[in-house]
């Protein structure tokens, strides 16, 4: 049974939302204030998390604290017109953004996607070495850690899946397509520009020289590699 941690003040949202939740086979924890988040997200570790403002703290400061410390998922739920606060948002490590008043069926079927999609990545990181390496980049899959040159790198989420899709296809190449369907899903098919982005954050924090990548290589026109290195 997938675990789901639901930070929502409003009670008559929280309400609707768990029943619905709980009907698509979900266990539902709620938190309405900073401190019972913590408390709830410690005890638990959710599959997933569903976020939006709480009484005492913003979803993007709740979010931003979150991500000091902790990968899981976030689903963000934001009041429709206030785009910019979307963006920051997903800015601060959101995975997936729902804008209120929002459909049903459509938020229930992105909460399935990140599910879905979080199995996923635990079954492929349980097929591959627990280690991987190229060059002095190294990927420790149990520890959701990333070292060059023996030192730690921060990588959000997304960064990190990025890395982690390459990795596991090393030598292969990646079309635009593919890097979107397997790390943001099949609904971001079209969206080359958040590849691009990503690549360039991830070429920042471990390549040498990023104008001339040693790992994330280019294939132009059609996507990246990351490339074989030996130690």
């Amino acid at each position: 049974m997938a675990s789901v941690l639901l930070a929502e003040q409003d009670a008559r949202i929280a309400r609707y939302l768990r029943a619905h939740l709980e009907e698509q086979g979900c266990q539902v924890q709620l938190a309405t204030h900073s401190a019972q988040f913590f408390r709830l997200l410690d005890l638990q570790e959710p599959d997933l998390i569903l976020l939006a403002d709480l009484s005492d703290i913003t979803a993007l400061e709740l979010l931003r604290r979150l991500r000091e410390f902790a990968e899981t998922p976030v689903i963000a739920l934001c009041t429709a017109g206030h785009e910019e606060e979307g963006v920051r948002l997903l800015d601060a490590g959101a995975d997936d953004l729902v804008y209120k008043p929002f459909h049903l069926r459509e938020l229930l079927a992105r909460v399935r996607c990140r599910l879905r999609r979080r199995g996923r990545e635990s079954a492929a990181e349980a097929r591959y070495q627990r280690v991987f390496r190229t060059g002095d980049l190294v990927i420790d899959y149990a520890q959701h850690q990333v070292f060059v040159n023996g030192q730690p790198v921060q990588l959000s989420r997304t960064e990190y899946r990025l890395l982690s899709t390459l990795a596991q296809h090393a030598g292969m190449v990646m079309t635009h397509e593919l890097l979107l369907e397997k790390v943001w899903g099949p609904e971001y098919s079209r969206e080359i520009d958040f590849v691009w982005v990503y690549i360039c954050r991830l070429r920042r924090k471990i390549e040498p020289d990023p104008r001339h990548p040693r790992y994330i290589l280019t294939v132009p026109d059609v996507g990246y590699k990351l490339a074989r290195l030996s130690g």
